[in-house]
C-alpha cells in the first residue's frame, strides 16, 4: 500500500514540475511577446469585452493616453463616438453574426489630447485560457489619406482640363476644316481653267498646293475623329456615296507622295476594288478616317519597300473590306488590346512608337456605328486588318 502511495506521490511531483515548466515557458513567451509589441511602430492593444487588457506605448501615444496611467480595464468607448462604436462592433468585434465582417476598418477619430487623425484598425480574434480576446493593430493613415485625397482632386482637375482641351480642339478642328475644303475646291477650279488658262509652271504649283491642302484637311479630320472618339461623341449623318470615288481614292491621293518616297507598292491580291460605282450609305468624313488610319498604320509598320493591298468582297447586305501590309505581324500577346483606348502597337518592325494610341480605337467606334465590325488577322507574310460595313 505504501509503495503504491509512494508511486502516486512521485507522479504527482512530476506533474507539478511539468506544470511549473509550462508556466515558466508561458511566462517567457509572454515576456518575449510583450517586448516585441513594445518595440513595434504600430499601435497594438488586446481587448476583452470592449475593454483594454493591454496596450503598447505606440497605442498610448496614438490615442493621446498618458503613459503613467494604468489603462487595464479602460473602456474603449472613451476613444470613439457612438456611431463608430456601432460600426466597430459590427465590423471588427464579430458580434453581429454578419458574414461581411471586415478584418480592417478606416475611420477618423479625435484623440484624448485633441488631435484629429485618420486610423486603420485591423482586428484578429483569438482565445486564451478559454477566454475570447481580440487583438487590434492600429495604424495612423492621416498622411496617406491626405495624399490620396489630393491625388483624387488632382485627377479630377486633370480630367476637367483634358475635357476642356479636347472640346477646344474639336471646335478648332471644325473651324479649320471648312476653309480648307473651300481652298481645295478653289484650287481644283483653278487647275481646270475655270478662271482662265494657266501656264504649266503655275499648274504644277497649284498641284503642289492642292496636295498640301488635302493632306492638311486629312490631318484635321483625323484629329477631329480622335477627339470625338475619346469623348464618346462620334455623331454623323449617312449619305449615299461611292466607296471608291468618295472614300478610297481621295484618301490614297493624300498618301501618293509618301508612297513614292518610301517605294511602297499597291497591290490587289485580296480581290481588287471594282472600278465601277460601289454604292454605300455612310458618313464620308468618318469612313475616310477609317481608311486614312489603316493606310497610315500600313505605311508605318510595313516599312520602306513594303506592299499594301486592299480587299473587297460582297456578302449580301454588307461589304467585307481589308487593308494589308507586308511588314512583320503584330505579336500575338498584343492582339487582345489592339482596339483599346491608348494602345500603341508594338510590332517587330522598326517603326517609331509615336502617337497616343487612339487610331484603332477610333476606327472600331466608327465601324460599329456603321453597323459593322473590325478584327486583326496575322499572316505569315504580313498584317491584315479586316472589317465589315453595311451597304445601307
Amino acid at each position: 500500500m505504501s509503495g503504491s502511495c509512494s508511486y502516486d506521490a512521485d507522479a504527482l511531483k512530476k506533474k507539478i514540475r511539468d506544470l511549473e515548466h509550462e508556466l515558466q515557458k508561458s511566462r517567457e513567451e509572454s515576456e518575449i511577446y510583450r517586448a516585441l509589441v513594445e518595440q513595434a511602430l504600430d499601435a497594438i492593444a488586446i481587448l476583452c469585452d470592449m475593454k483594454i487588457v493591454y496596450a503598447n506605448q505606440a497605442f498610448l501615444n496614438l490615442f493621446g493616453l498618458k503613459a503613467d496611467e494604468d489603462i487595464a480595464g479602460t473602456d474603449i468607448k472613451l476613444l470613439f463616438t457612438e456611431e463608430q462604436l456601432q460600426e466597430i462592433e459590427e465590423r471588427l468585434m464579430y458580434r453581429s453574426g454578419r458574414n461581411d465582417v471586415k478584418p480592417c476598418l478606416e475611420m477618423g477619430v479625435l484623440t484624448m489630447d485633441g488631435r484629429r487623425i485618420d486610423v486603420e484598425i485591423c482586428a484578429k480574434r483569438f482565445f486564451l485560457s478559454g477566454k475570447e480576446l481580440v487583438q487590434w493593430v492600429v495604424r495612423n493613415i492621416t498622411v496617406q489619406k491626405s495624399f490620396k485625397e489630393e491625388l483624387i482632386k488632382s485627377n479630377e482637375e486633370n480630367r476637367r482640363l483634358t475635357k476642356h482641351a479636347l472640346d477646344m480642339l474639336t471646335i478648332v478642328s471644325h473651324d479649320i476644316r471648312s476653309p480648307l475644303i473651300a481652298i481645295a475646291s478653289t484650287l481644283k477650279l483653278l487647275k481646270r481653267g475655270i478662271f482662265g488658262k494657266l501656264e504649266g509652271g503655275v499648274i504644277d504649283t497649284i498641284d503642289d498646293l492642292l496636295n498640301r491642302v488635302v493632306g492638311l484637311c486629312g490631318t484635321v479630320e483625323n484629329c477631329l475623329g480622335k477627339t470625338s472618339a475619346f469623348n464618346g461623341s462620334i455623331v454623323f449623318e449617312k449619305e449615299v456615296l461611292d466607296l471608291r470615288k468618295d472614300i478610297i481614292d481621295p484618301v490614297l491621293e493624300e498618301f501618293i507622295r509618301e508612297f513614292e518616297e518610301k517605294e511602297i507598292l499597291l497591290d490587289s491580291r485580296f480581290g481588287s476594288i471594282p472600278a465601277d460605282k460601289i454604292p454605300i450609305k455612310a458618313s464620308k468624313m468618318w469612313l475616310k478616317n477609317v481608311y486614312r488610319n489603316l493606310i497610315s498604320n500600313a505605311i508605318k509598320y510595313g516599312g520602306r519597300g513594303c506592299t499594301i493591298a486592299f480587299g473587297f468582297e460582297i456578302h449580301g447586305s454588307y461589304y467585307k473590306l481589308n487593308v494589308y501590309n507586308s511588314g512583320k505581324p503584330i505579336p500575338e500577346e498584343e492582339h487582345h488590346k489592339l482596339f483599346s483606348k491608348f494602345t500603341r502597337i508594338k510590332s517587330g518592325s522598326e517603326a517609331e512608337d509615336d502617337g497616343v494610341g487612339l487610331g484603332l480605337y477610333m476606327i472600331k467606334q466608327i465601324i460599329q456605328k456603321h453597323g459593322g465590325d473590325i478584327w486583326y488577322e496575322a499572316m505569315p507574310s504580313g498584317s491584315n486588318f479586316v472589317f465589315t460595313i453595311l451597304k445601307d
